[in-house]
Parts: C-alpha cells; structure tokens; sequence
C-alpha cells in the first residue's frame, strides 16, 4: 500500500472554538435543547482534508448540477456519538434518546461520565485512511459486510457520503467501535449498536445531498463510480486527537453552523447538563 502522508488535523485548523462558559446562567436555545452530538473535524479544516473533500464535491457537482447540494466545508464532520437526550420532567435526569426510542428503555446517562469519555477519548491519537483501497485487494476487514473500496464513498438515499477507517498495525483495529462502545458505561447507545453484534468503526463525513427525483439512476452510478476512483487514487491519512473534538448543540441533524454551536472538549458535566 503507498505510504501516506498523516495529516495532523488539529494543528493546522482554526477550529471554530465557542467554549461554554461558567456554566451559571448558562442558556440554551430551545431549538437546540437536548439535540447534542460529539463529532470530530468539525470546523476549518486543514487544506489536504480540504482537497479531498472539495474534490469530491466538484465531482458529483459536474455529474449533478444543481440536484447536488454540497454541504459548507466547517459543516462536515464525523459523528463519533450522538448523545441526544431529554430531561424527565419528574426527576430531572437526562434520558438518552437512542436507548428510549431503538430499544424501548427510557434510560437516564451517567452525565458525569460522559463528561469524563469525551474528554479522555483520543488520548493517544488515532490515524484513519480516506480512500486507497483497491478493490481487487483484501484488507482483513469490511464495512457492513461490504468492500472499503465501495464505501469509501456511497450514496444512501439521497446522502453522499465519503468513509474511512482506523490504521492499526498489529493492533485492534476495532477502535471507533470500542471507543464508541465504552459509552455504554454512561447508558448512551450508540445508534448503531442496538444489535450487540454489528460494528461500526467507520468514520464517515457527509459532504452533501443529492435530488434523487431530478438524478437518473445511471447517473448515481456515473459519480459514484467517478468518486470512488478517485478515492481510490487519492488516499489520505488523518491523525483524529483529542483536540479534534467538540459537543455540538444542533437545530438540524446537518450539524449547519448557522444554528449550531460547537464546545471545543473538555467540558465539564454541569457544562453538559446544561445543553438538555
């Protein structure tokens, strides 16, 4: 495999830093209340994740046209967690959403450790690859059941989506799963884990949506097969740390900064409590 150059994100960007604040008269939008995900690369980004990103997009906006939407670069991000929630009325504690709605338990989060597992997460930074995977080569592990080759970059209903996974030699190469798998700890479920059976160590980034009313189906699979290749030509390595990243309070689920607002880790528990 061609040796890549490792991207240290956090060092190059200038992150959108609005960190709360004594949490004493500390407000939330009502909009936002409870709507709160940990996302990592969420901001300005460093220009080679930039390149590849934007390159992305310009190829699925010549395929196209105007039926792509493409999302702001500072608005793509990778979602480690979602820790939405609401507070119960009669105690006061923070339910967790995915666990109250995927699985029927209305299930209150340890708040205090949650605070604790966003902050001490990529502790020991964790390099990731977009793109490279040739699709006549193995690489000891598949996304869904399906070739990194082909979910490096997919289309799933309307989302155009581009996806890597962690560089582990000799190591466990499960580490967004297990990372994402310690919140159990704090009763936050991961979305995808509802079944204690499936994996998910990806790490995708929505770069935009497509009008699929206005797109043939041919043409879906023209771009996809144009941003595959050209994933696969263009592979990148991306060191995700702790710096990389912030508890989003969010209006929409598309993280739009307009009416979202990011806090940079670490935050306290009252900080997070606070969010709900």
């Amino acid at each position: 495999m061609e040796v890549c150059k490792v991207i240290k994100a956090g060092s190059e960007r200038a992150y959108i830093d609005r960190r709360i604040g004594d949490s004493k008269g500390f407000t939330i939008n009502h909009d936002r209340r409870g709507k709160v995900s940990l996302a990592a690369l969420y901001g300005q980004k460093p220009a080679q994740i930039q390149d590849y990103l934007s390159s992305t997009q310009r190829i699925l906006a010549t395929e196209f046209g105007r039926a792509f939407r493409p999302y702001a670069m500072e608005q793509v991000h990778a979602t480690i967690i979602g820790l939405e929630g609401r507070r119960d009325s009669r105690s006061s504690r923070i339910i967790n959403k995915n666990f109250e709605e995927l699985v029927g338990k209305p299930s209150a989060m340890d708040i205090n450790r949650v605070a604790d597992l966003t902050s001490s997460l990529f502790a020991k930074p964790v390099a990731v690859q977009f793109g490279g995977y040739d699709s006549n080569a193995q690489y000891g592990f598949t996304s869904r059941g399906v070739h990194p080759y082909e979910r490096s970059f997919s289309i799933q209903g309307t989302t155009a989506i581009i996806m890597g996974w962690p560089i582990c030699y000799g190591e466990d190469q499960l580490t967004l799963d297990r990372l994402r798998r310690r919140f159990l700890d704090a009763n936050a479920l991961h979305r995808y884990h509802t079944d204690p059976s499936v994996v998910d160590n990806d790490l995708y980034l929505v770069v935009g949506h497509v009008d699929r009313k206005e797109v043939s189906d041919d043409r879906v699979f023209a771009a996809t097969s144009r941003a595959r290749e050209f994933a696969a030509q263009h592979p990148i390595h991306v060191s995700i740390e702790r710096s990389d990243l912030s508890i989003v309070s969010y209006e929409e689920t598309t993280l739009h900064p307009a009416t979202s607002v990011a806090y940079r880790v670490p935050v306290s528990a009252d900080q997070l409590a606070a969010l709900y």
